[in-house]
């Protein structure tokens, strides 16, 4: 299982329009929300990957996300989401497919932070060994750089004030480089 080495940042959050920044530059990613379930999918030539969000409704115009439906080459696997996260009408999250650990496997992720300032996500990583997606963490978005094989985030910690982190695998950690 990887660890997540990351400083803790003070977080503020408030409503907003959701944001859809960066959502999987390859183009295997989809947009859900309420009254909008979709089954994603992400095909190479040694995975066939396919991931539904499990929602339930609260009213008419919120549901729970409580988890992720995933099939990897046939096999059923649940990931289970943050606590609590609900989107209302109108909230839109996404699934991507982007490869955060640079090991040539597709990653999953999903937004978990609809209708907020920031955008946070739970990773989960494929692991070529299990064959099967282990969680990584609730963390802000990540920005890939595969050329340096870093990945960078960004959070707003006041008004005028971002705090913006990079970060690099160190075996099976993710450190802060700067």
């Amino acid at each position: 299982m990887r660890r997540v080495a990351l400083l803790l940042f003070p977080i503020i959050t408030s409503c907003g329009v959701s944001p859809l920044q960066s959502i999987s530059k390859d183009g295997d990613a989809c947009l859900f929300g309420v009254g909008r379930i979709p089954t994603c999918e992400h095909t190479s030539t040694t995975l066939q990957v396919k991931a539904s969000p499990v929602l339930t409704t609260l009213a008419d115009d919120q549901v729970l996300l409580q988890a992720v439906a995933v099939s990897i080459n046939g096999q059923e696997q649940r990931l289970e989401i943050a606590p609590d996260t609900v989107f209302f009408a109108g909230d839109i999250g996404h699934i991507a497919f982007d490869d955060i650990n640079f090991d040539g496997f597709p990653d999953l992720a999903i937004t978990t932070s609809a209708g907020a300032k920031h955008v946070f996500l739970d990773y989960w990583l494929y692991s070529q060994n299990a064959k099967r997606f282990m969680r990584l963490g609730n963390l802000p978005e990540l920005t890939l750089d595969p050329a340096t094989q870093t990945l960078s985030l960004q959070v707003q910690v006041s008004e005028t004030q971002y705090e913006r982190k990079r970060l690099k695998w160190k075996g099976a950690d993710l450190i802060p480089i700067d």
